[in-house]
């Protein structure tokens, strides 16, 4: 009878030690050690060095580059206004502003979010992955995209402050729609693509001003930006509409967009890229 309870008792003891490992292994994340995660973790240090490298050559080898900042704003015109006041535009330079501090600000928002998801945040960025939606990767996109943004703005002589802000503000909206959209379809069978729509349309609408100024000085000025500022504008519109187009096909989770560890990885190519090709074309320019 002794030997029948300790065998019932060591059977009961195995079963719970197997039900436990079962538990831990459960527990686990499942992306912890995926080769995707790992290949993203490599991507992030890859950022780490590229834009050291990047800061380095902006602060060692370009010059200071000045733009004058305005503020626009209606005064009275002294020469018409005998019998009636005749309102003019006009505008009143408040600053000289080197634009080399906006890149040096870009690189330094890259790498501290590649060295928090590598470090402090590693484990929250691993498992927002199984929950197809990270809202600080939206907030980093949403700072260094309105500073992309006012770069190309003011190379492209939008230098009204007003202006600037706006365009910056309709970027960080974007962003802010996009993050709702992932939000919005991150379960699956859910559908919906009004918040992706509205970040397509305050992503161009950041950008109007820049467009605006590139043709109305095409048509009316009768001169030609230098080939880095079409460069800049073109990458900044190319690297929006990427990102935008890799949440759309998370969205529908077609194909391998079905894995959002995949996604994940690509928007880490996409904005690495992006970025990289936007300071290089910034430093090609601002120092030749």
């Amino acid at each position: 009878m002794v030997k029948k309870k300790t065998t019932i008792s060591k059977v009961a003891a195995s079963k719970k030690s197997k039900a436990s490992k079962t538990i831990k292994k459960n527990v686990t994340p499942k992306t912890a050690n995926s080769s995707t995660v790992v290949k993203t973790r490599i991507l992030h240090k890859a950022n780490l060095v590229l834009q050291a490298v990047l800061a380095a050559i902006v602060l060692l080898m370009v010059k200071p580059v000045y733009y004058a900042l305005s503020l626009s704003f209606v005064t009275k015109d002294a020469l018409l206004s005998e019998s009636q006041t005749v309102f003019v535009p006009a505008e009143k330079i408040l600053l000289d502003f080197d634009v080399r501090w906006l890149l040096i600000s870009m690189i330094v928002v890259s790498v501290v979010y590649s060295a928090l998801v590598l470090s402090r945040w590693r484990a929250s960025y691993e498992r927002a992955q199984a929950g197809r939606v990270y809202l600080w990767r939206w907030v980093m996109l949403a700072i260094t995209g309105a500073i992309m943004v006012k770069i190309a703005a003011i190379v492209s002589g939008v230098e009204d402050i007003a202006t600037l802000k706006m365009a910056g503000g309709f970027m960080v909206s974007a962003m802010v729609f996009a993050w709702l959209s992932e939000r919005q379809n991150q379960k699956a069978g859910t559908s919906t693509t009004a918040h992706y729509w509205l970040s397509l349309v305050s992503g161009l609408a950041a950008m109007s001003a820049i467009f605006v100024s590139l043709f109305g000085t095409m048509l009316y000025g009768m001169i030609r930006f230098p080939w880095y500022v079409y460069a800049l504008d073109l990458a900044l519109l190319v690297g929006f509409l990427l990102v935008l187009s890799n949440l759309r096909r998370s969205n529908k989770r077609t194909g391998q967009s079905n894995d959002y560890e995949f996604v994940e990885r690509n928007y880490v190519v996409t904005v690495v890229l992006a970025q990289f090709v936007f300071i290089a074309i910034a430093i090609a320019g601002f120092a030749a």
